[in-house]
């Protein structure tokens, strides 16, 4: 856009010149090309008669300053604008960055054992019972802090009732905290060794100080009842106030997030949250060659 300003202002200062020179009077020199600078920063300076009086010249300065008069407001208005906008934060850059902060005994690590073997994990999730709805209240009020960061993540594929999408303040409604309870079942019980780097990242991510749910969802756009908690995650990304998405790698929230929002700026952080170690058993083979044959296309990199 300065390029062709610049441009423009050159050659309409040419051509004025050349007016100037050509039907006015070839003996006044009159710096056009200077005036029309003075004009775009707005300390322009007095005309001669002669020419101020011209209409070729009057016209086409007169579209000039109109240009000009934009064009620097909304330079002007763009400058202050940003002068006045909040800091960016800082950007993360790993997962270590989203620690809780574990040396503060006013946030104590969430009860893991007061997950374990409750209902909401065991069995189907029902909010027909007020005691039901009640006992997840309870575990809510066990992580309700708003200082850490929101994980947030697709809901868990369930089949519910229309209506029950409306409780998005209920955090199994979620994969993540979903799952990661499950992972801390096998840490507790040895399946996963607990001084392993992902047990322990996992102990500090489940910090009560993080949040593993949105707030409730506002509707600002036309959401089916089965489409709440989507509509709540979107809506808190879309804040970005402290909000992480944890997706699997196949999952392209992060491209849908980026198209459809294009005014703010989302990124992935350079290491991953998890990654699985997949094995195969094989039982009762006998003499079988296959358990060896399958070993060699493992170790093969296949």
């Amino acid at each position: 856009m300065w390029i062709s300003v610049f441009v423009s202002a050159v050659l309409l200062a040419t051509f004025l010149n050349c007016h100037i020179y050509y039907n006015i009077s070839k003996t006044l020199h009159f710096p056009s090309l200077l005036l029309y600078f003075s004009i775009f920063v707005e300390e322009s300076f007095s005309i001669p008669s002669i020419i101020e009086k011209n209409k070729v010249y009057r016209m086409v300065t007169i579209f000039w300053l109109l240009t000009a008069v934009v064009l620097t407001n909304l330079y002007n208005s763009h400058v202050i604008s940003e002068l006045n906008s909040p800091l960016k934060g800082a950007q993360l850059t790993s997962m270590a960055d989203l620690y809780g902060s574990s040396n503060n005994d006013t946030l104590k690590k969430i009860a893991f054992s007061y997950y374990l073997g409750r209902g909401p994990i065991t069995q189907t999730f029902s909010f027909d019972s007020n005691e039901r709805l009640g006992f997840v209240r309870s575990i809510l009020r066990r992580q309700s802090s708003y200082s850490g960061f929101t994980f947030l993540s697709d809901a868990i594929k369930q089949p519910y009732p229309e209506d029950v999408w409306t409780h998005i303040s209920n955090p199994f409604l979620y994969t993540i905290p979903y799952e990661n309870l499950m992972q801390i079942m096998n840490c507790d019980f040895g399946s996963i060794a607990p001084d392993s780097s992902f047990c322990q990242t996992l102990a500090k991510l489940m910090h009560r100080s993080n949040k593993y749910y949105p707030s409730g969802h506002t509707y600002k756009r036309p959401w089916k009842p089965s489409d709440y908690p989507r509509g709540a995650v979107e809506e808190k990304l879309t804040q970005c106030q402290k909000s992480v998405f944890l997706e699997p790698s196949n999952q392209l929230e992060f491209k849908y997030m980026s198209e459809n929002y294009r005014k703010n700026s989302f990124y992935y952080l350079q290491d991953g949250f998890e990654s699985k170690q997949f094995v195969w058993p094989f039982f009762n083979l006998q003499k079988s060659r296959l358990p060896f044959y399958f070993s060699l296309v493992l170790q093969s990199g296949v």
